[in-house]
């Protein structure tokens, strides 16, 4: 899977220091979520291939306190992602 950022939110010689399952899970304790995700070819993933490219990062995050990570194969409404947004901001 590709990531675009702003070039502003990366983080200096992240990448260089480790794969993005790193990067993710350097985030920990922070809620992450995933929709939409494509792959090399510019498709979305499948719900099965999105699993197999969540699972090693829902490794780091357990470590950190069982923390989910939610995943979806299709992009969500924007209300669905307000609601979660205003969700993990209430924690």
């Amino acid at each position: 899977p590709f990531v675009y950022l702003p070039h502003d939110a990366l983080i200096p010689g992240a990448i260089r220091a480790g794969d993005l399952d790193t990067v993710y899970g350097s985030l920990a304790p922070r809620p992450l979520r995933f929709e939409g995700m494509i792959d090399g070819h510019n498709k979305l993933l499948t719900a099965k291939a999105l699993k197999e490219a969540v699972e090693p990062i829902q490794a780091i995050y357990n470590k950190s306190g069982k923390i989910p990570i939610e995943a979806y194969p299709e992009r969500q409404s924007d209300a669905d992602l307000a609601t979660w947004m205003a969700k993990m901001l209430a924690k």
